[in-house]
């Protein structure tokens, strides 16, 4: 056995300053995400990413994309809505995306609702987003809402009080949930209520008021 020696080459600056010119004219106007990626000499794969969120507006153009059922964590098997509302009514066509590609679309409307299986997607973490395209091929991006798809049905917390009883609990917009309850904790629970919640916060109140001791449970149905 021969001693030997290990001999390493590098190439490249300490530091490199760059500028790099972009046309914005050849995106859609709205929100985007710019990744920049530097290589260290050494090797191919010794990199670094930075990523910068952009709003482009070369054009009146704009267009609002909100959650409308679902939150942003949520069980697969739920549905979510989508609202899409552009500031103009000379719009062609608007396009809902998310993992995979387009999710669907509707033609000649200013404005769109859309019901997405959470199935669709799957479980994980997903962005979605919407583009609206005018007649004239102008087009803006919205931004992108991040929705992470669970395979359990996410557990939550419930509180009561006053009398007559009143539940509250975090809820998920357009979701359903069923009240029930029981005066003995050796017999079946019966569904004594369903509320189908508009907003983040559920609630319901006992409308028997000459209850005075009762056990409450909660089921999501949908």
């Amino acid at each position: 056995m021969q001693p030997r020696d290990h001999l390493y080459v590098t190439a490249g600056l300490t530091n490199l300053p760059l500028t790099v010119a972009l046309n914005t004219t050849t995106l859609a106007d709205g929100y985007h995400e710019l990744t920049a990626v530097a290589y260290e000499g050494s090797h191919v794969r010794t990199q670094k990413r930075v990523s910068q969120n952009v709003v482009i507006q070369n054009s009146p153009l704009s267009a609002t994309f909100n959650l409308v059922a679902g939150g942003t964590n949520s069980f697969v098997g739920n549905t979510l809505q989508f609202s899409v509302v552009a500031n103009t009514n000379n719009v062609s066509r608007i396009e809902l995306f998310a993992t995979g590609g387009s999710l669907g679309s509707v033609l000649g409307q200013s404005n769109a609702l859309f019901n997405i299986a959470g199935t669709n997607v799957g479980v994980g973490l997903h962005p979605f987003y919407a583009i609206v395209t005018t007649s004239t091929g102008k087009q803006f991006r919205t931004q992108t809402i991040w929705i992470r798809l669970s395979a359990t049905e996410p557990p939550f917390p419930v509180s009561i009080s006053g009398l007559p009883f009143k539940l509250t609990w975090p809820a998920t917009p357009g979701k359903t949930y069923n009240i029930l309850s029981s005066t003995n904790l050796t017999v079946p629970f019966q569904v004594r209520y369903s509320v189908t919640v508009s907003n983040s916060l559920g609630q319901w109140m006992e409308t028997n008021a000459a209850a005075m001791q009762r056990f409450y449970r909660l089921q999501t149905t949908n």
